[in-house]
């Protein structure tokens, strides 16, 4: 009878709190819950871009040798100049330059004039092939960064004439000897020799109507010769 009713007792508490009931009989009843870890975040694969090779260091080009022109004259005509220039090959070249022009060199398009003026001419050069180097014996020097140069007309000596020839002189008789019929012929056709070559000596005589522009005439014993005229430069 005693069974009965705590068996009915039982019963009633777990009927009455059936969660008590239900963990009376759990086998992890006591035990401190589970907490489940999130897994771990993982960051992005960052994607490796080989990186391109070097280009190959290709050394830079060296400029064309730099060509110079020598100023060898300048005359004025009215409005217009004249330069006598000497080019690189070495030939003469008459310039013609007008106020506030350009003018491109004759054979050499890649250099033109800017300015002439007494004893000076301004040259533009190339761009490929700038003035780098000035040179103060050929009157050239370089400026603007090389883009043009200055070139001057440099004094020259003048030209020493030749020595007048000696005079000729007669043959004098040895003192103490007395010279043959044969040789004084001899020596007398020898001075008669001496005073025709002489004598065909011509001088060179230049007319002031044959003088060229920008230039002038030194007169001298042996002969006219002609030099710039910069007397008035």
């Amino acid at each position: 009878m005693m069974n009965h009713k705590f068996v009915i007792g039982l019963l009633v508490l777990g009927i009455g709190n059936p969660v008590y009931g239900f963990d009376l009989f759990d086998k992890d009843r006591g035990k401190p819950p589970v907490v489940v870890q999130p897994p771990p975040i993982r960051p992005p694969v960052q994607q490796i871009i080989p990186k391109p090779p070097p280009k190959p260091v290709v050394p830079p080009t060296p400029p064309p040798p730099q060509r110079d022109f020598v100023l060898q004259g300048t005359a004025r005509i009215g409005n217009k100049w004249l330069a006598v220039l000497q080019a690189p090959d070495g030939k003469p070249i008459i310039q013609e330059w007008k106020s506030n022009e350009k003018n491109p060199i004759k054979d050499y398009p890649e250099y033109a004039v800017v300015k002439i003026e007494a004893r000076k001419v301004v040259l533009a050069y190339p761009e490929n092939s700038l003035c780098r180097a000035s040179n103060v014996q050929k009157g050239i020097q370089c400026q603007e960064n090389g883009k043009t140069a200055a070139l001057k007309l440099q004094w020259r000596d003048a030209i020493q004439p030749p020595p007048p020839p000696k005079p000729v002189q007669p043959p004098q008789p040895v003192v103490g000897r007395q010279l043959s019929p044969e040789e004084i012929q001899r020596r007398e056709e020898e001075r008669k020799k001496r005073q025709e070559l002489y004598k065909n000596f011509k001088r060179k005589v230049i007319k002031d109507e044959d003088v060229p522009p920008g230039m002038r005439v030194i007169r001298t014993p042996f002969g006219d010769r002609l030099v710039p005229d910069n007397r008035n430069k």
